[in-house]
């Protein structure tokens, strides 16, 4: 009797919100904080280390946010580096309303892949010229939201601490099917950068047991600040510059 009062006693405090307990939140269109997406354009440093703090490479990543009309937003990207033949400019379109993905092309200097998602597949887009994947086809089973876009996306979620969100990806002209990603958000810790401190959620997700990665997140502008990634002994960072 007594285990059984205690019991009753603890399911009490937890639904009258005296006690948080973690939270899954399974990321769809319905739980996003679309409207905290700020049309804007950022730069970012993206640098890879070796396991003896050498750079082994390093780019430059343009991300533009751009309202296109009353249904689609457009994120334009421009990854520059060193090495002409990694240099790629991505345009990607999204339902205004949902961030459901709707357009992907990704182009560099040795071929340019065009792809549009229709309601249950995602296909090769037949009306670019030059398309080397107008026959691709990818049946989907669901709804699931373009992984290059992970850094806007990551700026739309409705934090609070003790939740993982549980986020469906899917890399647009991969074979592999979509897959759910669990960040947890792990707090908020204060970043400091050049233009001053800046507190920020901090989000961290293990892909596998060799890699693992930690985001930071501004919890005013809800800009992306960071990212800190680590494969075995390699680590790969990005930096908001301006």
């Amino acid at each position: 009797m007594k285990s059984t009062k205690h019991l009753l006693t603890i399911a009490s405090i937890v639904l009258s919100g005296q006690f948080s307990i973690a939270q899954k939140v399974e990321v769809s269109p319905e739980v996003l904080d679309i409207e905290k997406l700020k049309m804007t354009t950022n730069s970012y440093l993206v640098y890879i280390e070796g396991p003896d703090g050498s750079v082994l490479d390093m780019s430059i990543w343009t991300r533009e946010i751009r309202e296109e009309d009353d249904q689609f937003i457009g994120v334009y990207q421009t990854w520059k580096n060193q090495d002409r033949s990694n240099v790629k400019t991505l345009k990607s379109l999204v339902a205004k309303d949902t961030f459901a993905p709707i357009f992907h092309q990704v182009e560099s200097n040795e071929k340019l892949q065009a792809y549009s998602y229709q309601q249950r597949s995602v296909v090769g887009t037949d009306t670019v010229e030059n398309n080397a994947e107008s026959d691709f086809i990818l049946e989907l089973n669901s709804l699931s939201f373009n992984f290059e876009l992970d850094l806007e996306l990551l700026r739309i979620l409705p934090y609070r601490n003790g939740v993982t969100f549980s986020i469906p990806f899917y890399h647009p002209g991969s074979n592999t099917p979509p897959k759910s990603y669990d960040y947890e958000v792990r707090g908020k810790e204060t970043l400091s950068t050049p233009v001053g401190d800046v507190m920020c959620w901090v989000l961290t997700i293990e892909y596998s047991e060799k890699n693992a990665a930690t985001f930071w997140i501004s919890e005013t502008s809800r800009e992306f600040m960071k990212m800190e990634e680590t494969y075995g002994p390699i680590r790969r960072c990005k930096k908001l510059l301006f």
